[in-house]
């Protein structure tokens, strides 16, 4: 068995067992897309905030904007959250005017979500801010690198999924 341990700096090494195997947190790529995340969560968060819009509620409007008239859990599983967090979210939205749910007319069960008029015109606005956070945040990468940054984590994003079909 593999021990791991979590280290502050590359000049530390700590020998576990037989086989060395060490995990230096400042070579993990676990942990640099997981601060990438929180940061460029931080810097979105606060561009949405003038609008009313949340962080979390980010996704299901990109969603909404691409495809309307989806199921809640549609939407979940696409948006690769859990459906208690998504139908939270979706109460806020509903709450805050950004969307509106009908019965399925086949399935009474399911709720098919729409976006309200409301909804549809932040995309004008909330765009652009995303825009500027990813600029912000690759504009010290070539064009080539950000596509293969990009192709890299779709395949990790991909891989990480597979199991939970």
């Amino acid at each position: 068995m593999k021990a791991v341990v979590v280290q502050q700096s590359s000049d530390l090494k700590t020998e576990m067992n037989s086989e060395n195997t060490v995990l230096v947190i400042n070579d993990d790529i676990g942990f640099f897309i997981a601060v990438t995340s929180r940061l460029m969560d931080r810097a979105l968060n606060g561009r949405l905030k003038k609008y009313g819009v949340s962080f979390g509620q980010w996704p299901f409007l990109m969603m909404l904007w691409a495809e309307e008239g989806l199921t809640q859990r549609e939407l979940s599983r696409r948006v690769s959250n859990e459906e208690a967090t998504t139908t939270r979210t979706l109460d806020r939205m509903e709450a805050d005017g950004l969307i509106r749910r009908k019965a399925n007319i086949t399935d009474r069960r399911q709720r098919i979500i729409y976006l309200t008029s409301k909804g549809r015109s932040l995309r004008d606005k909330l765009v652009p801010e995303a825009l500027a956070v990813s600029e912000l945040t690759t504009g010290q990468l070539t064009l080539k690198e950000v596509a293969a940054l990009r192709a890299a984590l779709k395949k990790m994003v991909g891989t990480l999924k597979e199991p939970l079909r």
